[in-house]
């Protein structure tokens, strides 16, 4: 199970995203919650391919539900059933949470 999320480690992969660029601050959340995922499911991160749909990945409504609870814990954001919906695959998932995160530009 991902391990709860400390005020701390929440504020630094926060900070660690607001001074990367765009595209690099999507590729850390993609990569974050693809292990997220991974975690969800039981299964090694190295073979979810973030451009496929998460049903092909095995998520279903209630592992979903998990997913994104804990999407929301780590990100601090608001995230519902809807969301992961919008965001069919994990890579356009990681550019909504960083819409959502509202960092501005990085460096």
């Amino acid at each position: 199970m991902f391990p709860a999320v400390s005020p701390d480690a929440r504020d630094e992969l926060l900070g660690t995203l607001a001074d990367l660029p765009e595209d690099r601050a999507v590729d850390k959340i993609t990569d974050t919650i693809t292990r997220l995922l991974a975690d969800v499911l039981q299964t090694d991160p190295a073979g979810l391919d973030p451009s496929l749909n998460v049903t092909d990945l095995g998520l279903d409504s209630l592992l979903g539900v998990q997913f994104l609870t804990q999407a929301r814990e780590l990100f601090d954001i608001r995230l519902g059933p809807a969301d992961l919906a919008t965001g069919r695959t994990l890579s356009h998932f990681a550019r909504l949470i960083h819409q959502r995160l509202d960092l501005g530009t990085g460096a």
